[in-house]
């Protein structure tokens, strides 16, 4: 279980296709296993209604967004993950409530947008995959899941589609851990690839989680000139080296940012880059200082507009 004293948010306001919504939530990786996003709403628990559940108060929403999360018609920004080069990777989607986690959910069935396809993500849940049933009690998220789910695919394939249902589910506050169940009945793993279905939560996943994932900003955001960067990274030194690159791989700018952990322990990023001057479509790429040979290693990149 994780730590609720180690938990907080931190807001940060992007300029995203018009609407001031992007960011991250701190957090060490003890509590949340990486920053999450402004107004990331807490699910109250509790709720059995077929694949929904009911929605708390969000915290320190962007003016973007309301912050009355109990109205069917609010919003926030959550965070939603998928799959990229055979591990996890993480964008974000404004969903509306009530019911987020279900929300969330839903984004990752639908599958990555054009900008994120372009940046390499893909999606590990098979297609035609359906939420039955969502419901958060105790500190446990139990979903239910069609039989599309379990489509065979290897096992990596079953620990990645995994991995995005735990991450999507276990940034809300009130989840400590998934139990994952397919076509109203619960299994002890899935698809026969020895997966665990049950008490699932992101140390169970770390296998398939890159040294670096990125949560903010997300593939196709416009940012200011400042903006933040932030996610989950395991490093030497807790370093993570950045680099802001323009057409023709001209490096804009460069510079380091600090983990809050490192050196074989998952800590969470939050920092701002520059790219000075430069405007116009550029690549934001994060990775881990090879010591020895001086080059990049783990390099995630995300394609932006600087304006």
């Amino acid at each position: 279980m994780r730590s609720r004293a180690a938990s907080t948010v931190a807001v940060v306001l992007l300029t995203v296709t018009g609407a001031s919504v992007t960011g991250c939530s701190s957090g060490s990786d003890s509590a949340k296993g990486g920053p999450s996003s402004p107004a990331v709403g807490t699910e109250r628990s509790g709720s059995t209604e077929a694949g929904s559940t009911s929605s708390g108060s969000a915290s320190s929403a962007p003016e973007s967004i309301p912050s009355d999360t109990a109205s069917p018609a609010s919003a926030m920004w959550a965070e939603v993950y998928f799959t990229r080069d055979g591990a996890l990777a993480a964008t974000g989607r404004s969903v509306s409530g009530p019911g987020f986690a279900r929300a969330s959910l839903d984004a990752v069935l639908a599958g990555p947008n054009p900008a994120e396809t372009d940046a390499g993500m893909t999606n590990g849940v098979p297609l035609g995959t359906r939420v039955l049933g969502l419901n958060i009690a105790d500190g446990v998220a139990t979903v239910d899941l069609s039989g599309e789910f379990e489509a065979p695919s290897g096992s990596l394939s079953m620990q990645l589609r995994a991995a995005q249902v735990v991450y999507t589910l276990t940034q809300f506050d009130t989840v400590d851990a998934v139990d994952i169940h397919i076509d109203g009945k619960a299994v002890d793993t899935l698809g026969g690839e020895n997966q665990p279905a049950n008490g699932l939560d992101r140390d169970s996943v770390r296998t398939v989680t890159p040294p670096i994932l990125v949560t903010s900003p997300a593939p196709g955001s416009t940012v200011k000139p400042t903006f933040s960067v932030a996610g989950l990274a395991n490093t030497f030194e807790a370093t993570v080296g950045w680099s802001i690159v323009g057409p023709d791989d001209e490096v804009w700018a460069s510079g380091a940012g600090t983990a809050s952990a490192g050196n074989g322990t998952w800590g969470d990023f939050d920092f701002q880059v520059s790219a000075g001057d430069h405007a116009g479509p550029a690549t934001l790429r994060l990775f881990q200082q090879d010591m020895e040979s001086g080059g990049e290693d783990n390099a995630v990149e995300t394609p932006v507009t600087i304006g």
